[in-house]
């Protein structure tokens, strides 16, 4: 059956990572099925859980099968699901292709489509017809705000399933990050023999991504991706400890001799032992988690820390190292007046623990004197990943990415401490949630090492 003349412009949209598209263009977009079958190794940012159920969801119409018999399509540009994984830092949305392909695949052989997203408990509703695209709430699937209320959520994410396999050269164009990607997705389509797509960028009123576009943001966070992926966050961490370890200990006239004198300064004045720290005296904050300014928050987390069993529990070269990193761990969402433009408020920042570990760099390099090349990375680590223990157990983070972050039990050991001082600091409610989700995922982490 054709379109209805009043859904003919639009599009039905794929995204996948940057490392699938190879395969993708080799083989075609497959099936969760289907690259099983195949043995493909396929880069995947799908929550398990979610995969899961479409793997049990039964298609009711033909051509039948379950839902990982098909190839996922959204009808809207911005998913939930999108938002969700790069909210939680699952991805690197500057690695993600999105594929438009013209409406009418809904005509070909093979091809269904659903009410609201695939994913639930709840089974949608199956349609072969495009007739029934009236059926779908439009005004979900069009809205480009990034909240969506929970009674649309399902709704926004209504899909078109293919069957095995869709062939990426039928879309109307990839939309990509920018021209550096651009150019990344030419070199694979010339590398396969196929003609280069007609390649756009997202943009505020056609955006395929979460870019800040607030106005009363600093300039460092608009137009920015939403929050750093795993593979920015391991690069910021290997460049700022390389850069330690070639720089560091050569300042003519340190202003502390090593770090233990810095730890000393802390425990002597507190937040105005460094500049750094002394820009978080007072910094108020406008996020919903953080209730009080960043500087008693950060006098919190210190005493959480050396107050808990998991320090407690540490040696001690490694209990001067998380203390320093619990004073530090927060230093950049400072200074003060970076919030110029929301009234002197700090607003909830993903980018601050890169931001904090680039100022760590600053003052490793400048004012402290030589540190052991230990030391160095551990603290490094612990200022760049303080936040993913908390966010593994809160928002879905990945536990995989621990394994970014540590290399032995003593590093995940200390993070573990400082995240979880961060963590219960923020809200004490997830204090009981770490006490019982933290220990499984430490004794994962260490198999996993021993393994490797």
């Amino acid at each position: 059956m054709p379109i209805p003349a009043q859904h003919q412009h639009r599009f039905l949209y794929h995204f996948t990572h940057l490392e699938n598209l190879e395969n993708s263009l080799r083989l075609g977009l497959l099936s969760y099925n289907q690259q099983l079958a195949l043995g493909v190794n396929h880069h995947s940012i799908a929550d398990s859980g979610i995969q899961e159920r479409r793997s049990e969801m039964v298609v009711p119409i033909p051509p039948g099968g379950v839902v990982h018999d098909y190839v996922p399509l959204y009808f809207t540009k911005l998913s939930p699901m999108l938002l969700s994984i790069v909210s939680s830092k699952n991805v690197d949305q500057l690695l993600l292709v999105h594929f438009a392909f013209p409406i009418s695949l809904l005509d070909q052989t093979g091809v269904v489509f659903t009410n609201h997203a695939a994913n639930g408990s709840v089974t949608p509703a199956f349609y072969s017809d495009p007739n029934h695209l009236d059926a779908l709430n439009w005004k979900a699937i069009d809205s480009t705000k990034w909240g969506t209320p929970e009674r649309d959520k399902q709704a926004r994410m209504a899909e078109a399933l293919v069957r095995d396999r869709l062939d990426p050269r039928l879309a109307a164009r990839v939309y990509v990050w920018n021209d550096h990607y651009a150019d990344e997705v030419r070199k694979i389509y010339n590398a396969v023999g196929a003609p280069p797509p007609n390649i756009a960028f997202s943009d505020f009123g056609d955006s395929h991504s979460f870019v800040n576009f607030a106005k009363d943001l600093p300039d460092d966070m608009r137009r920015r991706s939403l929050a750093p992926g795993p593979v920015q966050t391991k690069s910021t961490f290997d460049g700022a400890l390389e850069r330690v370890l070639k720089e560091g200990g050569k300042a003519a006239t340190p202003t502390f001799a090593g770090l233990s004198d810095l730890l000393a300064a802390f425990r002597s004045r507190g937040l105005l032992a460094t500049s750094e720290t002394n820009e978080l005296v007072g910094l108020l904050s406008a996020n919903d988690v953080h209730k009080e300014d960043v500087g008693t928050h950060t006098l919190k987390v210190v005493a959480s820390l050396v107050g808990s069993e998991e320090y407690k529990k540490l040696k001690p070269s490694d209990q001067m190292l998380a203390e320093l990193a619990a004073y530090l761990h927060d230093i950049g969402k400072g200074p003060k007046s970076r919030w110029s433009n929301s009234g002197g408020k700090q607003k909830a920042d993903p980018f601050h623990p890169l931001r904090s570990l680039d100022m760590l760099v600053r003052l490793l390099v400048e004012d402290v004197g030589p540190v052991k090349p230990r030391h160095a990375r551990a603290l490094c680590m612990l200022v760049c990943y303080h936040d993913l223990p908390g966010d593994i157990v809160g928002n879905g983070r990945k536990k995989e990415y621990l394994l970014d972050a540590v290399e032995s039990e003593r590093e995940l050991d200390m993070l573990i401490a400082l995240g979880r001082a961060d963590a219960a600091s923020v809200v004490s409610s997830w204090e009981f949630q770490i006490l019982w989700k933290i220990p499984a995922i430490r004794d994962w982490c260490l198999s996993a090492l021993n393994k490797g």
